[in-house]
């Protein structure tokens, strides 16, 4: 007999047990969700409930999980839910907090219903929904739920059962095999290829110091240097960092494998750097550090070298978050990332359906 269990923390449940519905992926490991909750980037006292709903068998072996959490109080989400919640908060069919799923503080498009290999996988995903959506109305009495950036399969399956999806444009880069960055050059169009190379040359002639360096080998200064870096970034276009300080050093130590700074260094002094995730065969890039604006650094360590890296060790591709104009004359491609919504009240599915066809409607 199955049977649906929750924990309020990833230390209430058995790492080896997580792991094997992970498959492999540090982006839904027992190690990251570790690191986000020692760090008080989640947990007590956050705006991020952990709420991991797990599938178990009669003799309480884990089957099944799904990241869940309660999610409370800020619209400054991706995509577009923020319109619909932010209407359903005026006509009163919405209150903080949502329930869903999907990676804390992480917009990364991947597994999100996690079924240990050999078990019966769909069996496993519908139970995992179901139980989700019996959670979001009876134990939370939230008024839906959200499957947050899932696979295009998932995605199809889950609009076939009636509920709403969203999308955001993310950045990626996909290996078509070749054998390393000259020869995919070579598979670009002439203009590419002439702005990628002009780039990387006036960027060589900067002399700069770059290094990157494996989780194991970071340091706390450097992580300290790195973090100033990121906030100042941050700051120059009105933000602030959406990950705290620790939060880093407790990925670099719960998960140092899976990690890597890419830094810039000039006369020895930290200039700027980038802050990689290896998840299963992706690279996935999300933080940006950097002190000085020099030609060409930007380009160089978010676009020019997680190619490179993802060629010399066989990654399939790299995810390089929400797009940017510079991306895709850099060898990225836009890809729609899906979100799926169910709905328990249809007043907010209304809303929802409103402003999902808004934004399709073509402007005026």
């Amino acid at each position: 007999m199955l049977q649906l269990a929750i924990a309020g923390s990833i230390d209430e449940i058995d790492a080896a047990g997580w792991d094997a519905c992970a498959g492999g992926d540090a982006l839904v490991s027992h190690a990251f969700f570790r690191a986000l909750e020692r760090s008080g980037a989640v947990g007590p006292g956050r705006r991020i409930q952990p709420q991991y709903v797990q599938v178990r068998d009669a003799q309480g072996a884990l089957l099944a999980g799904a990241p869940a959490m309660l999610r409370a109080g800020t619209l400054a989400e991706y995509g577009p839910e923020h319109r619909w919640l932010k209407a359903g908060i005026a006509e009163g069919c919405f209150a903080w907090p949502k329930f869903q799923v999907g990676l804390p503080l992480y917009a990364v498009r991947g597994p999100k219903l996690l079924v240990r290999p050999g078990a019966p996988r769909e069996t496993l995903r519908v139970l995992l929904i179901q139980g989700l959506k019996r959670l979001a109305v009876q134990r939370y009495g939230r008024p839906g739920m959200n499957l947050m950036h899932i696979d295009a399969e998932l995605a199809a399956q889950l609009g076939g059962d009636g509920w709403l999806l969203s999308h955001e444009l993310h950045a990626f880069w996909r290996n078509p095999g070749c054998a390393d960055f000259a020869a995919w050059l070579g598979t670009l169009p002439h203009r590419k290829r002439y702005t990628i190379r002009r780039e990387r040359r006036l960027f060589a002639e900067l002399g700069l110091d770059i290094r990157l360096i494996p989780g194991d080998r970071i340091s706390q200064r450097l992580l300290d240097a790195y973090y100033a870096g990121h906030q100042r970034v941050c700051l120059r276009f009105g933000n602030r960092p959406w990950l705290p300080p620790e939060t880093l050093r407790c990925l670099v130590e719960e998960m140092p494998q899976a990690v890597r700074l890419l830094a810039a260094f000039d006369g020895g002094r930290y200039i700027a750097g980038a802050f990689w995730i290896v998840a299963g065969d992706a690279l996935v890039l999300r933080t940006w550090s950097a002190f000085d604006e020099r030609p060409g650094l930007c380009f160089e360590l978010n676009c020019h070298r997680p190619i490179e890296f993802a060629l010399e060790n066989g990654l399939k591709y790299v995810d390089a978050g929400l797009t940017a104009a510079y991306k895709p004359q850099r060898g990225y491609a836009d890809e729609a990332v899906a979100s799926a919504h169910w709905f328990a009240d249809p007043q907010l599915r209304r809303l929802a359906e409103r402003e999902l066809a808004a934004l399709a409607a073509p402007p005026a």
